[in-house]
């Protein structure tokens, strides 16, 4: 049995099926090595995402997890994780959140679904430690400002602004998160 698991939730769009694809959400159980389980639910309809439905579908995920996980979460994937834990009540003990180039919802014109707005007071997600969001300067998909959103949303998050990453598709490996998840395994305390 795994000593740590990991629930990855990918992103808005085409998705290939679970444990095939190049990307460092496919590859990443083999970066960190044994004791860890790396899972990454499909969620539905990735090419229209609803936070409802994925909320349903991740309950479900969370029925068969163990009480204590890590979660991780790419783009729309990252935003739903925000929300998930802010808002939902859950017997989920959280070892950290890891959000990878997330959109920030409500205050820009291409980015307001109503359905993965944070609430005013984020309450849960204050308590989750570390929080750590990771986002490169050249995003494409979702700006840079992003980043610095939820910073001042979330003051006690641990910010990692990367370089030359694009939205962190296609990239075979993304090894601040391996890192960051590895010394939280070590009991060490991340540096922000």
């Amino acid at each position: 049995m795994a000593e740590r698991v990991v629930i990855v939730v990918h992103g808005a769009g085409w998705q290939p099926p679970a444990g095939q694809g190049e990307d460092w959400k496919a590859t990443l159980a083999a970066r960190l090595g044994p004791g860890w389980e790396v899972r990454a639910p499909q969620m539905p309809r990735p090419e229209e995402p609803d936070y409802w439905v994925w909320k349903h579908v991740f309950d479900e995920v969370l029925r068969h997890a163990p009480r204590r996980v890590t979660l991780v979460g790419h783009s729309m994937g990252g935003s739903f994780l925000l929300k998930y834990v802010a808002l939902e009540e859950h017997d989920l003990e959280v070892d950290g959140l890891f959000v990878v180039a997330a959109p920030f919802f409500g205050k820009y014109p291409d980015w307001r679904g109503p359905g993965f707005i944070l609430p005013e007071d984020p309450g849960p997600l204050r308590q989750v430690d570390p929080l750590v969001f990771y986002h490169s300067q050249d995003d494409d998909i979702v700006p840079f400002a992003h980043l610095d959103d939820y910073a001042g949303r979330l003051p006690q998050a641990h910010i990692r602004r990367l370089h030359g990453l694009g939205h962190v598709i296609n990239q075979t490996q993304l090894p601040e998160l391996v890192d960051d998840l590895q010394r939280l395994a070590r009991g060490e305390r991340l540096p922000h």
